[in-house]
């Protein structure tokens, strides 16, 4: 049954396109968004290759079933099509009326899609010639009209109705990638060539395009879906904005000047751009792009469109605040810059505790990151260096949970406390320890308290433990929670109790306490660690943590000194080693020193790996925050990608801090197990003119033209050219030094010797200065300027214009970085 007339009227994104399904069905003129699932078709599989595309354009109105199937394998008329491809622009109402419309008589269409077609020619989805030619020389049995599309016909049309023709006719003559590309007809040759090249056609396989085969209406669905990117139309109930928050139960997103939020259902399907396959709420990239398709007043589709987040950070210095008007100044480079902000603001110290604009104090670092999508930008978050103060309190455990502590405080008075979001909990012996840890009228606790008397870090300050590595099983009795073990020599016996606040883990699973019995066989090898008699924690031995004390390669064997001072042999049988910064590692190169840990096999008595914990300092060239990889190189200039989903990232003073702060040019220091990175710390790299020197600290003038004083710590390294000193005695008032910290966490206090160059000339596109090569070998006669960089004449500030081709200038830089530019 074809299409009645009365469909016709109604617009592109309001009405079911039937035609895909059949038998067909007329719809009725209603809104798609009260009546439509999100994947009404039975027949399609949520894991169907064309699901996304199918319930996108189900929601959106281009195409619907009957009788809730959508027979994805059947094929699709040339006339059905055309119908879809106008319902896709939004034009299939602007059809004349079938009858005043007329073809030739070799020119066969259905009457009810006669209207359409002659809008296809008028609009130029179809060459009138060419149609009419194709149905002349057709198979006359079956009109132009009913024949199945082809994938090279199919593709023209796609590509005339997006607008595309111009890119169609630039690649006429390309060259195909398909070894079948000569079976594609000239008048189709640029067509489909531009759909490859826009990324909406693919082959049936990698070389093969076939061109003669018939579109099924899964393929076609999917044709058109991925066409939107480049033909974006506005159907009924969808929006597209900027993504502001994302949860389970709801999305907010930035949209013609005004915020929405549509609420999320265990119905909502929700894609990336580049992947078939769904995604949670959570990995959508907050501030890129999104869009949403409603259904009865919530999200029914969301589709990620980039992982561009339309924002841009900033650093400096707090100024003042200005509540009132919801603005504060930001001092960067000496100048106070407006920042704008709203009610949404999200104001967090660097340790991720969250304050309040008045909060803020005068001179604290602050990094601003504002949006880019909004005509005036406003900070959708502010990270603040501590800005309140705390308190260190002292007690005797008596109870608690995951909100309230209670303590005993010297005289003998209960005190109760609540818990901050995140409470910092140390317990010697116990890794990851929490409040069900603590034992009452036992632990004396040191406690640390924020300025609204919540408590961030709780300390047990007595517990007295001690640590058995290799420890063999001699017994278990499981009623009493009696165990007895001997030391890894078997020559000393421990008799020690179990209780209900042991903790029990193989290889960091957990293991509850009336399962351990079936673990402690006699002679099974266990890591302990106790406190009197009582086990504070016990861990099967499938791995050894310690410091490298030697290798014995006559027997196959390390021995570590692992916590608690106790020295474990390990023996190994051809071990991986794992050793970060080298790809294909062996035993040469472990050093005494290192730490390692050996993973053992099932049997507990050879290694079977070993790894090597080492940090290594990168600098940051990329960061994409949505998949959560940051390009980085090392020392060596060796570029490589991290994917730092999962791993806490810690700023120098240990607070959490988020991808987004590290910016391209930050140092990182990252550890690692082996292969396995366990933590990122960014590290501050600060610049400034040496003012005096002291024995461990320098007072300099910064940046931003304060003075203050760093302190160096016992352990620091100067470079000042090509000699390298322990001592401050190499410095001196007026060095230009640039201040960090090597991957061992060593202060490096780097001197910019200034070089005498002659300029030639700046490229203010790459911000680049080019001085004159002294020798043909000298590559390194380019500096880059950044806005901090000083530009000085007879000490007075001058600019690049006033710096001329043949001038003298003497550079400070670091790496190419130009610290200061001195005209002679």
């Amino acid at each position: 049954m074809a299409l009645s007339r009365s469909s016709k009227s109604i617009i592109a994104g309001t009405i079911a396109f039937s035609i895909l399904a059949g038998p067909f069905a007329v719809p009725a003129p209603i809104s798609y968004a009260a009546s439509v699932s999100s994947n009404p078709f039975s027949d399609v599989a949520s894991n169907h290759w064309a699901q996304k595309h199918i319930t996108k354009l189900s929601l959106q109105g281009i195409i619907n079933g009957s009788n809730g199937l959508f027979r994805p394998a059947d094929n699709v008329t040339q006339q059905e099509a055309v119908l879809m491809a106008l319902r896709f622009i939004g034009a299939a109402s602007e059809a004349p009326a079938d009858d005043t419309v007329a073809f030739p008589e070799t020119f066969v269409v259905k009457s009810d899609f006669k209207g359409e077609v002659k809008l296809a020619f008028d609009k130029g989805l179809l060459d009138q010639a060419e149609e009419y030619a194709l149905a002349a020389s057709g198979d006359q049995a079956v009109g132009w009209g009913q024949r199945p599309a082809t994938r090279e016909w199919v593709t023209k049309l796609l590509i005339r109705a997006i607008n595309q023709k111009s890119t169609a006719d630039s690649l006429q003559n390309a060259v195909s990638s398909f070894n079948d590309a000569d079976q594609i007809a000239s008048s189709y040759r640029g067509y489909v060539n531009a759909a490859v090249s826009l990324d909406l056609v693919k082959g049936v396989t990698a070389v093969k395009f076939d061109p003669k085969a018939n579109v099924n209406r899964a393929s076609l669905a999917t044709l058109f879906s991925r066409a939107e990117k480049l033909y974006p139309v506005e159907y009924a109930g969808q929006a597209t904005g900027v993504l502001l928050q994302a949860s389970d139960t709801g999305i907010t997103i930035y949209s013609k000047s005004q915020s929405a939020v549509y609420t999320l259902s265990p119905d909502t399907v929700i894609y990336r751009y580049d992947s078939e396959t769904p995604i949670a709420a959570k990995d959508l990239v907050q501030y890129a792009n999104v869009t949403v398709i409603t259904k009865s007043g919530g999200a029914a589709y969301v589709e990620l469109q980039d992982d561009k987040p339309q924002i841009k950070t900033i650093t400096g210095t707090v100024g003042r605040v200005l509540p009132d008007q919801k603005m504060l100044y930001v001092w960067i480079d000496n100048k106070p810059v407006e920042v704008y902000y709203d009610d949404s603001l999200i104001l967090t110290e660097t340790s991720g505790k969250t304050i309040a604009i008045s909060d803020l104090k005068e001179n604290s670092a602050i990094t601003v990151t504002q949006d880019t999508f909004r005509t005036s930008p406003k900070a959708l978050k502010i990270t603040v260096d501590q800005q309140t103060g705390a308190a260190v309190l002292k007690g005797t455990f008596i109870s608690g949970d995951a909100s309230v502590l209670t303590y005993e405080d010297s005289a003998g008075k209960l005190n109760s406390k609540f818990l901050s979001s995140t409470v910092e909990i140390i317990i010697e012996g116990i890794v990851g320890p929490t409040i069900g840890d603590l034992i009452k009228d036992v632990d004396q606790l040191q406690i640390t308290t924020n300025d609204q008397d919540q408590i961030t870090k709780i300390e047990v300050v007595n517990r007295n433990v001690q640590t058995l590595v290799g420890a063999q099983v001699e017994s278990y009795n499981a009623d009493k929670k009696f165990l007895v073990v001997f030391d890894s020599a078997g020559s000393k016996a421990y008799p020690l109790y179990l209780t209900d606040k042991t903790r029990i883990d193989n290889n960091g699973n957990a293991i509850k306490l009336e399962d351990i019995g079936t673990w402690l066989t006699k002679n099974r090898k266990l890591t302990i660690t106790y406190s009197g008699d009582k086990v504070v924690s016990l861990s099967i031995a499938s791995k050894y943590t310690g410091k490298l004390v030697s290798i014995n390669a006559s027997s196959n064997s390390v021995t570590m000194s692992v916590p608690g001072g106790v020295d474990v042999t390990v023996t190994y049988s051809a071990p991986t080693v794992e050793v970060p910064g080298i790809a294909a590692a062996s035993l040469t190169d472990l050093k005494v020193g290192d730490t390692i840990t050996t993973v053992m096999n099932v049997n507990q008595d050879r290694a079977t790996l070993i790894q090597v914990h080492r940090p290594i300092q990168y600098e940051v060239r990329a960061v994409n925050t949505g998949t959560k990889k940051v390009t980085v190189v090392n020392a060596q200039n060796v570029q490589t990608d991290l994917v730092l989903s999962g791993i806490d990232i810690t700023n120098e003073t240990g607070s959490k801090v988020a991808i987004d702060t590290l910016v391209p040019g930050t140092f990182i220091n990252v550890s690692y197990i082996g292969k396995q990175i366990t933590a990122v710390k960014s590290i501050v790299v600060s610049y400034g003119t040496v003012q005096s020197v002291g024995t461990n600290s320098i007072t300099l003038t910064n940046e931003s033209g304060q003075t203050t004083t760093a302190a160096l710590g016992q352990s620091f390294l100067i470079t000042k050219g090509t000699s390298t000193s322990a001592t401050t005695s190499t410095l001196a008032t007026g060095d230009r030094i640039q201040l960090s910290k090597n991957e061992n966490d060593v202060v490096l206090v780097t001197v910019a010797v200034g070089q005498t160059r002659t300029f030639w000339q700046y490229d203010a596109t790459a911000g680049q200065l080019w001085t004159l090569k002294t020798t043909d070998a000298d590559n390194a006669n380019y500096f880059y300027v950044t806005g901090s960089t000083k530009l000085l004449k007879d000490g007075k500030t001058i600019s690049l214009q006033d710096i001329k081709y043949g001038d003298q200038i003497i550079v400070y830089a670091f790496k190419n970085k130009a610290v200061e530019i001195v005209k002679v």
